[in-house]
């Protein structure tokens, strides 16, 4: 169980809802005392130009840079718009490729939320020892992701 996170005492959501831990949670992490342990990475794609989309299943795991105690996994969706994907009566010259993101200069940005996958508790991770094993799942019909997380050793 969770217990305690920035002070705030969790022990009665534990009890209240159990499995919490299993769903993302939205929340702007601009507003919170936070640390990257690993970097950020590109965990999935998803080309919209493309007419012939397959479901994805897609492992990737992340290695953990930073000694700390983990206890939760921020997912967040970077948008990249190019000529083909922008309306025909924009001036296209003037958006040769924009990245829209909410992490910005080693932070989030503090008008956007990001996706939160707790931990069922927190885990001491440390250098070289310790990956972010994150699988994520997309079938088509579906309106999201689904995400699993573990540290692995």
């Amino acid at each position: 169980m969770i217990n305690s996170v920035s002070g705030f005492d969790h022990r009665a959501l534990d009890e209240r809802q159990s499995q919490w831990h299993q769903h993302l949670y939205p929340y702007r992490l601009a507003n919170y005392r936070k640390r990257a342990l690993g970097p950020a990475t590109s965990i999935a794609v998803l080309d919209y130009n493309n007419t012939d989309l397959q479901p994805i299943h897609q492992i990737t795991e992340i290695p953990i840079e930073v000694a700390a105690n983990c206890d939760a996994v921020a997912i967040w969706v970077d948008y990249v718009l190019n000529e083909s994907s922008l309306p025909s009566n924009t001036a296209a010259s003037s958006y040769s490729q924009t990245i829209i993101s909410p992490y910005q200069t080693n932070d989030f940005v503090p008008f956007m939320t990001q996706s939160i996958k707790f931990l069922e508790q927190p885990i001491h991770v440390l250098p070289h020892q310790h990956r972010v094993r994150l699988e994520v799942y997309f079938e088509f019909g579906q309106s999201d992701f689904q995400y699993h997380v573990e540290i692995v050793a």
